[in-house]
């Protein structure tokens, strides 16, 4: 008895999408760009197989997000998640308001952090080109001046 594997897996999804979603226009599967050769020949497969799901499967990959003190590596622990990233934005943007001269009430402050803080993230990651790798940096996404700004 063999166990699947992950192109078995994989090849099942649209099918399995199909089922569960009824019918969709498009299913866009998103990965590091570490993986395209794969993704490749897995989309060709699923044109032999079923044609018509294949057309609707779009493959984009991304590079790597790094950090200004290094690459991240599961492997050592060092890690971050979307969630940790915007709260580490959101406290850094809370920080200048406490700051700056602004009469806002504590309610606005914590709106217009987190405001800031997610189109901060959004942007450094946008800005980038499709597959390339990302290099975060804090200061430069949260910069007033400058494209950021």
């Amino acid at each position: 008895m063999g166990l699947p594997t992950y192109e078995a897996k994989d090849l099942g999804l649209p099918f399995i999408k199909e089922e569960r979603l009824g019918e969709y226009d498009r299913s866009i599967i998103i990965t590091g760009n570490e993986i395209d050769d794969y993704f490749k020949v897995l989309l060709m497969a699923l044109s032999q197989i079923n044609p018509e799901l294949a057309k609707k499967t779009t493959h984009l990959s991304h590079g790597m997000v790094k950090l200004p003190d290094g690459k991240m590596s599961s492997r050592t622990g060092k890690i971050i998640t979307g969630e940790w990233l915007l709260d580490e934005a959101r406290a850094q943007v809370l920080a200048v308001l406490e700051e700056s001269k602004q009469e806002m009430s504590q309610a606005e402050k914590l709106e217009l952090a987190n405001s800031l803080a997610v189109a901060a993230v959004k942007y450094a990651l946008l800005k980038s080109n499709l597959g390339s790798d990302i290099s975060f940096s804090f200061e430069e996404s949260l910069s007033m001046t400058g494209n950021s700004g």
